[in-house]
């Protein structure tokens, strides 16, 4: 049985230089990506355009890392994160892209749940993330920390501690990603977009507006889609 096909729905030789890796993929998106469909494996579906290999990874860092790992072994150089995140500081606003050049690591439920320690700073591949940079002005971001969570209800117990802090975003798959890219050797960047913010306007008053959060969804898809073409033709 040939694991990663069976895992991917598509062959470990068919992956290109470049893989975005997606928590959460919509028809309307693949259709910004200039994809037809996705191949389905038995965790991940994946499918090429002209420009890059998209995997739909699901939410979390134990789904999105294990992706990462398991395209080490293929011609992927450069991962990319295309995700949303949780804003905590309130200059931030939703829609607005963000590249997170430190991820700091709480990706543990357990370890959320007995408020352990915060431990563990991974960073993006500075090289990377300046190529993305050259791009800025074309597509506006800002270069933020942010703090890879393993819970959303409890993520709400740790505001006080993140305004305290110089943490500006919450998300659940960054750490993942920058730890497996430091331990194959990729180059790892992730791309996300503010799709809430803590404290004042929640993930979950987000969820409930479905037609507006996905106008927001697809334009920033445009924007990411924008960015890596250009990177990649350069």
């Amino acid at each position: 049985m040939d694991k990663f096909k069976t895992l991917f729905g598509m062959e470990k030789r068919d992956i290109k230089r470049t893989c975005v890796l997606a928590p959460v993929v919509t028809r309307e998106i693949l259709k910004t990506f200039e994809l037809d469909f996705l191949e389905k494996g038995a965790v991940f579906s994946a499918g090429n355009n002209k420009y890059f290999t998209l995997v739909n990874t699901r939410i979390g860092g134990g789904f999105l890392g294990d992706a990462a790992l398991m395209l080490a072994g293929t011609a992927c150089e450069r991962l990319i994160l295309f995700g949303s995140c949780g804003a905590v500081n309130k200059k931030l606003r939703i829609g607005e892209m963000v590249a997170v050049e430190k991820a700091l690591s709480q990706d543990s439920f357990i370890g959320m749940l007995n408020k352990r320690p915060v431990s563990n700073m991974f960073l993006a591949d500075a090289g990377f993330l300046r190529r993305i940079a050259l791009f800025k002005d074309k597509y506006p971001f800002h270069a933020v920390t942010s703090l890879t969570v393993g819970s959303l209800e409890l993520e709400e117990q740790y505001i006080e501690y993140l305004e305290n802090s110089s943490i500006e975003v919450v998300d659940m798959e960054t750490s993942a990603l920058y730890a497996v890219a430091q331990q194959t050797g990729k180059k790892a960047v992730s791309l996300m977009f503010i799709s809430d913010i803590l404290g004042q306007a929640p993930y979950y008053e987000q969820l409930a507006k479905r037609e507006e959060m996905s106008a927001v969804y697809h334009e920033c898809a445009k924007n990411f889609y924008g960015i890596i073409k250009d990177i990649t033709e350069e």
